[in-house]
């Protein structure tokens, strides 16, 4: 099944509420860390569907015939999405419950930094990638 723009937009909504209960929750001393860890899950489980999704979007789109400026735009924001896939594996890899437990200011820290860089992908997809997903087919409308 081809992926709609309206999909699209709903997973970023989706991910956008959970990443902000989740930067909630950290500032909240009495959360526990594994409410903690599970939150995170959550939001992990969001972000993994979506990142499927998107690499066949950004593996279907041929941007060659796009005008010089918007192809070097796809291209950097392509490599941009290879990179935060990568740190974000690497930032769940280092955060269970008993790593948040022992060490929940840095999980703050880190977690206000990747979600700031996940809203940041999200935006620039919902602004640039997605238009260009339209024009080349690799996505609908709905």
């Amino acid at each position: 099944m081809q992926a709609s723009y309206a999909d699209l937009i709903h997973e970023h909504e989706s991910i956008e509420q959970q990443a902000d209960l989740l930067l909630t929750r950290t500032d909240r001393p009495a959360i526990a860390a594994e409410t903690l860890a599970q939150q995170l899950h959550a939001l992990a489980t969001a972000v993994r569907e979506h990142i499927a999704t998107e690499a066949v979007i950004v593996d279907l789109c041929d941007a060659r015939p796009l005008p010089l400026l918007w192809r070097a735009a796809f291209i950097d924001g392509r490599d941009d999405f290879y990179r935060l896939c990568r740190d974000w594996l690497d930032y769940l890899g280092r955060w269970s419950a008993a790593s948040i437990s022992a060490d929940r200011a840095r999980f703050a820290a880190e977690t206000q930094q990747m979600v700031e860089r996940l809203k940041g992908r999200l935006a620039l997809e919902t602004r640039g990638l997605y238009a260009v997903a339209l024009q080349t087919g690799a996505i609908t409308f709905r």
